[in-house]
């Protein structure tokens, strides 16, 4: 099994030649050298020429570490490897890791003096990470970076507890929420809302309580004129904010939709009031007649009277009686079949106008009181008299 090993050694270094020519960075310049694949995100994976190799535990945390720390001196590899081990022992066990990597040419590893890293033919995710946020950050297209976001939805190596572990996740993580901010922008610079929303909605669903994604989510509604939207966005991060953190939105993001506020918060016009001295029925206690009163309202809407049709009438209201008028009462009216009705007011009055009496009108007879249903003298000068 050596024998083979060390071939396909051999034969991986004449497939691969190397180019110092950039500050003296070995970059891989043969197209036929085979695909090595290092993927963190989501769990650790292996991957030479597309296929899966099992790598064991202990050496999954050193080619981790290293594709992590590319150029970290061993002493340093050491001592994050085996915190709890004196200097040299963790030094020895370095060395032996380093051995069997070496015996292994599905992940090959250089050792420059005293720093080790990953052969340039291996590719790791979290480098495709960087390299997408670096590119978009200084103006590039975000398309491209929407497939290294996919991978980047997951943990790096979830499961794993060490030091270094934690803050590389968390590093990783902030890179993430920061990539897709900067993909949002450049989507609403492009004037691409949909897009823009989409970048801020992730970035909004890795960490619902940041508020630059919400605060981008109402710049792209504003931008598209959805006035509601970017309200609801606003008031809907409000709550969150005060029930979670008992805290409010900043400055920058109240000034967002100030503007909105201030025009919802506007008054509006009051609309123009009708001419004064317009008869209007004015509702009264109990037991009152109803009147008429000159006072402000909206004008008639009942419709114009028709040929053959009588006009429409409003219905009566209760309402109080007004303080009688100092100037003197007309005279009666006369009404249909010489019946006289009580005394009434005129419109000119200003003040008020009684209603008309209720009832029938009749035409006159002698020795019948002109009123009948509500007058009792009426019903008994009809009725004929039982007395002898």
């Amino acid at each position: 099994m050596v024998p083979r090993c060390r071939e396909s050694i051999v034969n991986c270094d004449k497939s691969i030649r190397l180019s110092t020519a950039e500050g003296g960075t070995p970059q891989p310049v043969s197209d036929a050298e085979p695909t090595v694949r290092l993927l963190l995100l989501g769990g650790f994976r292996l991957l030479h020429s597309r296929r899966p190799v099992v790598v064991p535990r202990g050496l999954q945390r050193t080619i981790a570490l290293i594709g992590l720390r590319p150029g970290a001196t061993r002493a340093q590899l050491a001592g994050l490897l085996w915190p709890e081990v004196p200097e040299e022992r963790a030094l020895s066990s370095l060395r032996t890791a380093l051995w069997r990597l070496r015996r292994d040419p599905s992940c090959p590893v250089i050792t420059d003096g005293d720093t080790v890293r990953l052969h340039p033919m291996v590719d790791v995710d979290v480098d495709e990470l960087a390299r997408a946020d670096a590119r978009v950050s200084q103006g590039g297209d975000p398309r491209p970076a929407a497939a290294v976001l996919a991978a980047g939805r997951h943990d790096l190596l979830p499961g794993w507890y060490d030091d270094w572990v934690l803050l590389e996740r968390e590093r990783l993580r902030q890179l993430r929420l920061h990539l897709l901010d900067e993909m949002a922008r450049a989507h609403l610079r492009a004037g691409e809302h949909g897009e823009a929303l989409q970048a801020a909605l992730e970035a909004m669903t890795a960490e619902p309580l940041r508020e630059t994604p919400h605060r981008l989510v109402v710049q792209t509604h504003l931008a598209e004129g959805n006035a509601y939207e970017a309200l609801h966005a606003y008031f809907v991060y409000r709550d969150l904010l005060r029930r979670e953190l008992q805290l409010e939105p900043s400055a920058a993001m109240r000034a967002l939709i100030s503007e909105v506020l201030a025009s919802h918060d506007r008054p509006r016009q009051a609309p123009a009031q009708p001419a004064r001295g317009v008869p209007r029925l004015v509702p009264g206690p109990p037991g009152d007649r109803a009147t008429v009163r000159a006072h402000p309202g909206p004008p008639n809407l009942l419709p114009a009277p028709t040929a053959g049709h009588p006009p429409a009438r409003a219905p009566l209201l209760r309402g109080p009686v007004p303080a009688p008028s100092t100037r003197p009462d007309p005279a009666p009216v006369a009404g249909d079949g010489g019946v006289t009705r009580g005394p009434a007011r005129s419109q000119d009055d200003g003040v008020a106008v009684r209603a008309p009496l209720a009832g029938t009108c009749h035409p006159a007879q002698p020795g019948v009181p002109p009123f009948g249903p509500g007058d009792r003298s009426r019903k008994d000068a009809r009725r004929p008299s039982s007395r002898p």
